[in-house]
């Protein structure tokens, strides 16, 4: 994805939008990790990876994608299985 194409250019409302909405992600999920784990650590180190080619206007790599994705994945699985074994 190449952001100047989507947005136009830096100074358009939704590509203000788009960069409030990053911030607001970043600072929820910093919020709600557990900073004690390593994969927790990993995955805002992630997020923080692609929100740098955001705000330099580069777009974000599709494997980047994949990687925040798949290790959200596994992090919920494991937060998942912890919340059934009590209950």
């Amino acid at each position: 994805m190449v952001l100047p194409k989507l947005f136009g250019n830096r100074e358009s409302p939704e590509f203000s939008a788009l960069l409030s909405d990053i911030a607001l992600h970043q600072f929820k999920i910093k919020l709600l990790i557990n900073p004690n784990e390593d994969d927790h650590k990993l995955l805002v180190e992630k997020v923080n990876e692609i929100a740098q080619y955001v705000f330099s206007f580069q777009g974000m790599p599709t494997e980047l994608n994949d990687e925040l994705v798949a290790l959200s994945q596994k992090i919920l699985k494991r937060e998942w299985e912890r919340v059934k074994t009590i209950s």
